[in-house]
């Protein structure tokens, strides 16, 4: 008997289904697969098939279905809408990118243009925005075209030092590239919206289903849980509402009606068992809440413990009551009690064990090899107002000092792209100053790991790119990964940039002020 409807179970678990696939929206994802293999490799031989007959003076975004449409062609065009929900522009220099057309702002509603359209001849193009020389947007032009919000959007976009072509990334995920899970749920959600419309209502158990899936339980008591929420256990009032022919009274006390409520809550038997519970944190006797109003009044009134509890002796109840119904024997109301909390506390202590594992020490700031020089860089960006800063310092295989930067960044970019941005800055000085064995570190794993695998697809990959074409300029060059610890001077930097709005530079002559923060950390 299907006691939830295959729709529901097909919803995420954050939304109170169960994360089955729905099989429709899985195809129409694969599908959309084959359409971003046409826009990566367009010239291979099937996009140049297609173009010639579908869209010969476009792109597969922008295409249409045509006349007298294959079949293969009919199916991968169902797909074009995720595909153009599922990506945006990366700004690279900008001579591809239709201002008012294409998706390239870092709003992640639309990553369209809100301001009304202006004239700007023959080139409306996101290149018409920018200082070509200075790599930088021009502010004069943005504040005459655009809304006030979005000017400050255009400034937090990070424009890389070495000029690059701009790039087709997927939204689904942070590395920008396609892949059909996050495709999935994107699909889902088109195709839902199609066949129910647009509804701005929320779902009031939400907060429910997230804190459900996480409850420190065995997974067969959260799966009850679930299903008790959605009274989807076969009480025999449920069983009689079904067209099964059963007696709907509760065959424990015999008095009343077995609805879900009435099976785990308001029974004589249950009673009995939850009368136990001295620290309840709600009333359990308000015959007129439903399990799920309870368990969202405990979300809101208790702790998590006390949601634990609530689901481990409520399974406990149904099994009992299975055991006397099916089996002819249970157990007292004590022995319910005392059975459902010592199987919590054992299952925490089982869960306590695999969750304990060695601590990692922290890596402090070492000096260079001989003959080489170390390069720590870190961002920082405002919490809320205010614009990010980059700081960089360099000190030699002696420890001390040789140069240091603080830079501003226009506008409040994001983290990943600040401590990408800082690396750059880094690889610049360094390279302006001729340093031919340098050492690169800093805090942040992301752009040490997309470096060091040549990850130019992800939201950062064109300033990836960019210290990519940088490092060859370099005899020898290494990059490494330091804690947060051991980067505190950088840190200490970009703050100083953040709060001054001032770029600074020391080479040779560095202040006293830097000298003390790095003999502060014992490295002079």
């Amino acid at each position: 008997m299907a006691w939830v409807s295959w729709s529901r179970m097909c919803n995420s678990k954050s939304e109170g289904g169960m994360g089955f696939r729905d099989l429709y929206a899985f195809n129409l994802a694969m599908l959309a697969k084959q359409g971003w293999r046409m826009l990566e490799n367009p010239t291979s031989l099937m996009p140049h098939m297609y173009k010639a007959r579908y869209f010969p003076n476009g792109d597969v975004l922008n295409a249409s279905i045509g006349s007298n449409p294959s079949y293969a062609w009919r199916s991968i065009h169902k797909s074009i809408e995720i595909l153009q929900k599922g990506t945006r522009w990366r700004v690279g220099n900008g001579k591809t990118i239709h201002i008012w057309d294409d998706r390239w702002l870092p709003t992640p509603t639309t990553y369209k243009v809100f301001s009304p359209r202006k004239d700007f001849g023959d080139f409306p193009m996101v290149s018409a925005l920018m200082d070509q020389d200075t790599r930088r947007w021009r502010k004069d032009i943005l504040d005459r075209v655009f809304l006030g919000f979005e000017v400050e959007k255009i400034l937090s976009i990070p424009i890389p030092h070495c000029p690059q072509e701009d790039q087709l990334i997927w939204v689904g995920n942070k590395k920008g590239i396609f892949m059909v899970k996050s495709t999935y749920f994107l699909a889902k959600e088109i195709v839902e919206k199609h066949e129910r419309g647009e509804s701005s209502v929320g779902d009031v158990c939400a907060p429910l289903w997230k804190k459900m899936w996480h409850l420190n339980i065995p997974a067969k008591v959260r799966v009850f849980a679930w299903r008790l929420c959605m009274k989807a256990i076969p009480s025999m009032l449920n069983m009689s509402n079904r067209g099964i022919q059963v007696d709907p009274t509760c065959p424990i006390c015999c008095g009343e009606l077995e609805s879900t409520e009435h099976a785990i809550i308001y029974c004589g038997a249950a009673k009995r068992v939850w009368s136990k519970w001295e620290e309840c944190p709600i009333c359990l006797n308000d015959a007129n809440m439903e399990i799920v109003d309870l368990a969202l009044c405990l979300l809101e009134k208790g702790t998590q413990r006390d949601l634990e509890i609530f689901f481990g002796v409520a399974w406990m109840i149904w099994y009992n009551r299975n055991q006397i119904v099916h089996e002819g024997n249970g157990v007292s109301e004590d022995h319910i009690w005392e059975i459902a909390i010592q199987m919590i506390k054992e299952f925490k202590g089982i869960r306590g064990k695999e969750l304990n594992s060695p601590q990692k020490s922290e890596k402090a700031w070492t000096p260079p090899p001989v003959g080489f020089f170390k390069m720590n860089v870190d961002g920082v960006v405002p919490s809320v107002d205010g614009h990010s800063g980059v700081g960089v310092v360099i000190r030699d295989w002696e420890r001390k000092v040789v140069a240091a930067k603080s830079l501003p960044l226009l506008g409040r970019i994001a983290v990943e792209e600040t401590e990408a941005i800082a690396m750059e800055q880094g690889m610049i000085l360094a390279k302006n100053m001729g340093l031919e064995r340098t050492i690169f570190e800093g805090d942040s794993l992301q752009t040490i790991q997309a470096i060091e695998v040549k990850d130019v697809r992800s939201v950062i990959g064109h300033i990836v790119k960019s210290c990519l074409q940088i490092f060859p300029s370099f005899q020898e060059a290494r990059i490494r990964h330091i804690s947060r610890e051991g980067n505190k001077i950088a840190h200490d930097l970009a703050l100083l940039a953040k709060q001054s709005a001032e770029e600074q530079v020391w080479i040779s002559t560095i202040p006293a002020w830097i000298e003390d923060m790095a003999r502060a950390e014992g490295t002079v």
